[in-house]
């Protein structure tokens, strides 16, 4: 069938993408699984462009160098447009850290490889740093410009070299690029299948072979009514029951492509799904789905920003608001001005493109090579960020957290080895206590020498990563081992961040053991509970507040709610509850001294930070804690 001619049903399927994406993004608990919209928008996209070239080359008149200014005016102006508002609004709002952020993924997405910079990156989608970054939309759109680099030049070469083999192809390179993904996600690689464009190809191609599989439109009839709405079906149960943790894209995508594949043929002609996609609201939305997609989650973005992650429904009502004021004026001013009233001189295209892609590219360059344009943009804002508290060194050793070595042996444990065994504390008394944990025990150590010293008391710090996890239960066993054989050591002290060692049962049961073990060493050991965790950087913070106060007044510390502390431990509060009954174990709480008014801050009255990140204490911190617990600890 003719994919030229206007099909409404087919804005109607763009605007229940990008709306499932959008209220997404708003966090409604609803739209849990809202992402897959952009998987409708890649099936779409694979039907139109094949379905477009497919009719071309039958007609003999396919020219690439017109398929690629179609897409340059299609796409490129109001996505070049948006990309440089939001570095500008970006080198305003945010302080060095961020702005350099964000110019990387500007860098990348002047040469349409936003999708190749989030698979790098260390944290996958649904991550809350990666949230924080105004153009992760661009990623599909990267997928989307290097599906549409690549295919065309493909379909060209076997229309002319193998005419025959056309659609056979198209099976081919979907079977392929299927079975990857599904072997890549079966081996754990979530994040790679996620973003990368030819694990992602097969959904294109799903829309292109009903572009070129010949199957006139089918009529209205109970049957065509059925599918159709069986398609809307199958798009729909997926928006609302998938969440984060669905093992996404494979298998867990064909419902959404196959539902959008029968949209795409069964709602042509009308039918129930059909009416409903083609009303007026619907449509219209459609339209202005690009747009509305490019603006929609930079706004949401920059709105928490100014709000402090901290929004309310009429925040998220004028965020709908804003975000479909932009797009509308994206829409009418940029997209329809390019796409339909720019000079057909064919050099146009590509000196617009090659201008935009210059433009942001050299921006962002000069942001990222500028360590985030620290001495241009918010100058006194970022002079506030600094390195405040990550402990690198203690009693002239150098602290794991630096230099992250993980491995020690047993031999070294038993020789008392100083990089291994750092004692703090009154170097004159007897090594009676060992501090074991993760980069938490370190943060807590400027506060446990302190007072370890005012009572007198010597001990060890174990300077290595030993949080709980499958890699480090042979050292668990290695200091279980040697516990045993000191004479002196009568305490130990636990300090982790609980609420990521204690996420899963099988770290439960191993604390469970673990503890069990230090019990029949006759050992009394106290458990340092979760420090509270705050949603922002309290550092970032700092400057964000005086980049932001220019503007009018805001709050000066960062805070969060107890609710959100008693979620952070109830994984594990059942098994402190039980060890706490056992008299061999004390659990010591870490959240007073940061309560006031209800809410728990990372500042005291006085300004002084008592974190340096949004969970580790600053040195202030952990002496505040320490002399708050002085009658517990010893």
């Amino acid at each position: 069938m003719s994919t030229n001619k206007y099909l409404p049903h087919i804005d109607g399927l763009r605007a229940i993408a990008v709306l499932s994406v959008f209220m997404f993004h708003l966090n409604f608990t609803i739209f849990s699984g809202g992402f897959v919209g952009v998987d409708v928008f890649f099936v779409i996209s694979g039907y139109l462009i094949t379905g477009g070239i497919y009719k071309e080359l039958l007609a003999g008149g396919f020219s690439l160098q017109a398929f690629y200014q179609r897409r340059i005016k299609r796409i490129l102006p109001a996505y070049f447009t948006m990309v440089i508002l939001v570095l500008i609004l970006s080198a305003v709002l945010y302080p060095f850290l961020q702005l350099k952020i964000v110019a990387v993924t500007a860098a990348m997405s002047s040469v349409f490889l936003a999708n190749i910079r989030f698979a790098v990156k260390e944290s996958n989608y649904f991550a809350a740093d990666v949230h924080e970054d105004p153009l992760l939309n661009l990623w599909s759109l990267g997928v989307e410009e290097q599906f549409y680099l690549v295919i065309p030049v493909m379909l060209l070469l076997i229309w002319k070299f193998m005419p025959n083999w056309f659609k056979p192809a198209l099976w081919l390179m979907f079977i392929l690029s299927f079975v990857s993904c599904l072997l890549v996600m079966y081996f754990g690689q979530h994040k790679i299948a996620f973003y990368y464009p030819h694990l992602r190809a097969w959904e294109f191609l799903a829309g292109s072979i009903l572009a070129v599989a010949g199957i006139t439109a089918a009529k209205q009839s109970l049957k065509g009514n059925l599918l159709s709405v069986l398609g809307l079906v199958l798009v729909a149960v997926p928006t609302f029951t998938y969440t984060q943790d669905t093992a996404f894209p494979g298998i867990a995508s064909l419902p959404v492509v196959l539902g959008t594949v029968l949209v795409l043929h069964f709602g042509v002609n009308g039918g129930l799904a059909g009416q409903l996609l083609r009303s007026a609201p619907v449509t219209f939305i459609g339209r202005i789905s690009y747009s509305l997609y490019l603006w929609h989650w930079p706004v949401i973005v920059f709105w928490r920003y100014v709000r402090f992650n901290e929004t309310t429904v009429m925040d998220n009502v004028a965020i709908i608001v804003v975000s479909f004021a932009l797009a509308i004026l994206s829409w009418h001013f940029v997209e329809m001005k390019f796409r339909f009233r720019m000079a057909n001189a064919n050099y146009k295209y590509y000196l617009y493109t090659a201008l935009g892609s210059v433009m942001v590219g050299a921006f962002a360059s000069f942001i990222v090579y500028t360590n985030g344009a620290k001495h241009y943009f918010n100058t006194e804002a970022n002079s506030l960020i600094r390195d405040s508290g990550t402990i690198s060194r203690f009693a002239d050793t150098q602290l794991w957290v630096v230099n992250n070595d993980t491995e020690f042996t047993y031999s070294q444990l038993l020789a008392l080895d100083k990089n291994l065994l750092i004692p703090i504390g009154d170097s004159t008394a007897e090594k009676s206590f060992l501090i074991w944990g993760d980069s938490h025990a370190v943060s807590l150590l400027p506060g446990m020498d302190s007072l370890a010293r005012v009572n007198k008391k010597g001990g060890y710090l174990l300077n290595r990563q030993t949080g709980i996890s499958n890699e480090r239960i042979k050292y668990y066993k290695y200091v279980t081992q040697w516990l045993q054989d000191q004479q002196t050591i009568e305490q130990v002290f636990l300090v982790q961040r609980w609420s990521v060692r204690l996420e899963s049962e099988f770290q439960r049961d191993f604390m469970v053991n673990f503890c069990n073990n230090l019990k029949n060493l006759g050992l009394k050991t106290t458990i340092f509970q979760n420090v509270p965790e705050f949603t922002v950087d309290p550092i970032i913070f700092q400057a964000r507040v005086k980049i932001l106060n220019s503007f009018g007044e805001f709050r000066n510390s960062p805070m969060v709610d107890t609710t959100s502390y008693k979620k952070l431990t109830q994984p594990y509060g059942l098994l402190f509850q039980k060890l706490a009954q056992d008299h061999a174990f004390k659990i010591l709480p870490t959240d007073h001294i940061f309560l006031r008014n209800g809410m728990y801050h990372a500042m005291n009255n006085d300004g002084e930070l008592l974190y340096y990140d949004n969970h580790h204490l600053s040195p202030e911190g952990s002496r505040l804690l320490m002399k708050s617990l002085s009658h517990e600890v010893f």
